[in-house]
């Protein structure tokens, strides 16, 4: 039987707040109001949204410290992390200053905090990886040799955890494919409903200036283009331009890329038929304000707002892989990359009627939302009774 742990240390250098960081504040958030433990948080200084989450959880409890780090992960960061022997040393200090029982290291895909995992691991601590998707560095890298380095380089990272905690049965399969023999638990993301609202349609549609007559499409989420598919959609939208009528494409969100993203939709002029929307922490009006969501993701873990659009009864077309495969019925799919396939499912879609899948959809997210406890199931991973 595991020792019964008390001092929890969790590790996250993202640059960019998103559904993962969500989902391990609402663990961090639960563990803080469990009798007789001591939690602490460590995070990248430069991301803002997730400092304040967590001063907010912190001026709540009196058991929770955060510390700031000056480290963040970034581009090749798998390899960078191998060369940079004196950050992992300064990381680690700060690990021992804690003396934490186990270390969770919040990881978006596996080269996300391997600063802190591989760090953790030379201090000697039990380490947990919570991994919402096993990298596909095939799908995630340009060329033929640098997936092959990468795949090598992250099989060592694979091998590092003591435990893995993931949102869905597919990433399990996933990593298991990938040769990992640690154990595997899961937390299935629950859903809150607290937060969202529904609107009324027009009033909505009215404050970001949508018309009437227009059918509107919202990709919601960082701008990540690499790994959200932003690139795939403008040139969808560009070469079926003439067979979209009166489609309206939003990007709702922020993030590194969306500089590029402006820059993209300009030279391909198309001003006219797409906007970007900054983030907002209620999307109620947004989700009441379009007709459809699209996730054109290259890879994915089980995103939340798949789930937010499901419970505003909104039809959701997505890239055939990871959580929206598992979740979405295959009508609402389409192959990653193939631009006809993507412009022929919005366009059935939207003729069709979706609205018995809608209902279907949504009646299994209530369900689940019902029988699984995330926090719960995060706690029970860890070996923590509550």
């Amino acid at each position: 039987m595991r020792n019964y742990p008390k001092r929890i240390l969790f590790y996250s250098d993202a640059g960019e707040f998103g559904g993962h960081e969500i989902m391990a504040l609402k663990a961090f958030e639960y563990l803080a109001g469990c009798g007789g433990l001591s939690l602490h948080f460590m995070y990248y200084q430069g991301n803002k949204r997730l400092k304040r989450q967590l001063e907010r959880i912190r001026d709540k409890a009196d058991n929770v410290e955060i510390y700031p780090s000056r480290h963040a992960s970034g581009r090749l960061q798998n390899i960078r992390t191998l060369l940079s022997p004196l950050k992992v040393r300064e990381i680690g200090a700060m690990f021992r200053a804690v003396a934490p029982d186990i270390v969770v290291a919040v990881q978006g895909s596996i080269q996300g905090s391997s600063l802190g995992l591989l760090a953790s691991k030379k201090c000697g601590y039990e380490t947990v990886s919570y991994i919402p998707t096993a990298q596909k560095s095939a799908i995630t890298s340009r060329g033929v040799i640098t997936p092959i380095i990468k795949d090598a380089v992250n099989k060592f990272y694979y091998g590092l955890p003591d435990r893995f905690i993931v949102p869905a049965r597919f990433v399990k399969n996933d990593l298991l494919e990938k040769g990992v023999k640690a154990e595997i638990a899961l937390a299935c993301n629950s859903f809150d409903l607290s937060g969202l609202t529904k609107r009324i349609r027009e009033k909505s549609r009215g404050k970001f200036g949508f018309q009437d007559n227009e059918y509107v499409i919202a990709l919601i989420g960082r701008v990540n283009i690499r790994t959200k598919g932003h690139d795939f959609l403008v040139e969808a939208i560009s070469k079926h331009r003439s067979r979209l009528g009166d489609f309206r494409f939003v990007f709702v969100g922020d993030g590194p890329d969306e500089d590029r993203l402006r820059s993209m939709i300009k030279n391909k002029g198309l001003e006219g038929v797409t906007a970007i929307l900054p983030w907002e922490n209620d999307l109620s009006d947004i989700y009441s304000a379009i007709d459809m969501l699209i996730i054109p993701s290259r890879f994915e873990g089980v995103p939340l707002v798949m789930k937010e659009a499901i419970y505003f009864e909104l039809p959701v077309v997505a890239s055939n892989i990871d959580g929206m495969a598992e979740t979405l019925p295959g009508e609402w799919l389409f192959k990653f990359g193939d631009s006809e396939g993507l412009v022929r499912t919005i366009t059935d879609v939207r003729q069709g009627d979706p609205s018995g899948l809608i209902k279907k959809n949504k009646e299994t997210l209530m369900q689940q939302s019902r029988a699984q406890r995330f926090e719960a199931m995060f706690a029970e991973a860890l070996g923590i009774e509550t």
